[in-house]
């Protein structure tokens, strides 16, 4: 019977190429989740999976393809396994195109991964290999306990790898951390049998899981309910799938009702005990410490009893505080009146007339009389020597130049004779 149920699983592909008339690439474009499917032999076929969780298939790919993820963006990443060659990390597009990303050295046989944030997120024995999409670096993470998993999808909700693991000898789900790698247990749904689950995707508050052994996908609600069977197929010897990249909204917060303003209410200042005085001015109000202090409403008339405060004198209390007994204001002493007397009117006098004035003589500096300088002894001494020696250079000179003529006339007289 294991023999008929592969042989059925080999045709799949064959359905593909006649559902694709039907579904087309669009059905990649939707956004529904995505699966690879591969049977004993050929390649993998690609499939998505409708909310009822019966799938729909698209294409044959031309490679064996495992550990799908769909990146935040939903595109697709995965990891071809070539049989005889090495494994390649790959982009799958829409149509089914297969694009070469780089080689997946040490990893070994990696059938477990998911997309998110630009990486993927790999299981390679027990460690959680992180491998960043632009360039192919990876860190690696231990778990903290051993699992038994197919396939996990990463919930952007707990931020956190959801799988079915059969670790423990019944079906457990459970979490993953993938920061830290912390195993997580969250439950034992009822209603799953004891088998792997090489396909794991979210949809609808709830967790898909494709049974390899008979290709039935069963529906596990995140919130401790029963499984429930979904959707009958055929058995597979490698599937794989990648949830909808969706990336959860906060809960919209209501828009906060216009508040009216309250009005403001400023205590009156009580007028001063002072004699009556004349009103202010207004420029005299705009200045007054109280202003400043607490600008007095709109609507509430100045007081006229306030006196005007100059600016040369220093600012009165402020108002005092409900809280604080009132000051006691002393009421400054009226200004004394000063008569003002009057000067009597100038008489303009006789203005005297004034003499011609005489042209100034401006003696040029050359012919005013230089008055003596004051010379150092020691200076003129030197001067003095100075003139000496220049006289004695002088008389040398000329005595040389009388006994050169009278070496010249000798000479003349001799040659003469």
């Amino acid at each position: 019977m294991r023999m008929i149920a592969y042989a059925v699983a080999g045709a799949i592909p064959l359905v593909g190429l006649a559902a694709m008339s039907a579904a087309g690439p669009e059905a990649v474009r939707s956004c529904g989740a995505v699966q690879v499917r591969t049977a004993a032999t050929g390649p993998s076929t690609l499939v998505t999976v409708g909310a009822d969780g019966v799938p729909v298939s698209i294409r044959v790919l031309p490679q064996r393809i495992n550990a799908i993820g769909r990146d935040d963006d939903n595109s697709l990443y995965g990891i071809a396994q070539p049989v005889g060659a090495r494994a390649q990390f790959v982009r799958i597009s829409a149509l089914g195109q297969i694009s070469m990303l780089g080689a997946a050295r040490g990893l070994g046989d990696v059938f477990v991964g998911t997309a998110h944030a630009g990486r993927l997120l790999l299981l390679s024995g027990r460690d959680l290999v992180t491998v960043r999409i632009a360039g192919l670096a990876r860190t690696v993470v231990p778990l903290s306990a051993p699992v038994e998993i197919g396939d996990w999808a990463f919930d952007p909700t707990r931020r956190a790898l959801l799988s079915i693991s059969t670790a423990s000898g019944r079906p457990a789900l459970i979490s993953v951390d993938p920061t830290i790698g912390t195993v997580t247990t969250l439950g034992y749904p009822a209603g799953l049998p004891r088998d792997s689950y090489g396909a794991i995707w979210l949809g609808h508050d709830a967790l898909f899981a494709l049974q390899n052994e008979t290709g039935t996908t069963y529906r596990v609600p995140l919130g401790g309910q029963a499984a429930t069977r979904v959707a009958m197929g055929v058995p597979v010897t490698a599937a794989d799938a990648a949830s909808c990249a969706v990336v959860p909204t906060p809960p919209a917060s209501p828009s906060p009702s216009p508040v009216s303003p309250s009005p403001v209410v400023r205590p009156t200042p009580s007028p001063s005990p002072v004699s009556p005085s004349p009103s202010p001015s207004p420029s005299a109000s705009l200045i007054s410490p109280t202003a400043i202090a607490v600008p007095p409403s709109p609507t509430a008339p100045p007081s006229p009893s306030r006196p005007p405060s100059p600016s040369s004198l220093p600012s009165p209390p402020s108002p005092p505080s409900p809280l604080k007994p009132p000051a006691v204001v002393v009421p400054p002493k009226p200004a004394r009146v000063v008569p003002r007397v009057v000067p009597p009117p100038l008489i303009p006098r006789p203005v005297p007339p004034q003499s011609p004035v005489l042209p100034r003589v401006v003696v040029p500096p050359a012919l005013l009389p230089t008055p003596p300088q004051r010379i150092s002894p020691i200076v003129a001494n030197a001067e003095s020597h100075e003139q000496q020696r220049e006289r004695s250079r002088r008389r040398v000179a000329v005595a040389a130049a009388v006994m050169t003529l009278g070496a010249v006339l000798a000479r003349s007289r001799t040659r003469t004779r």
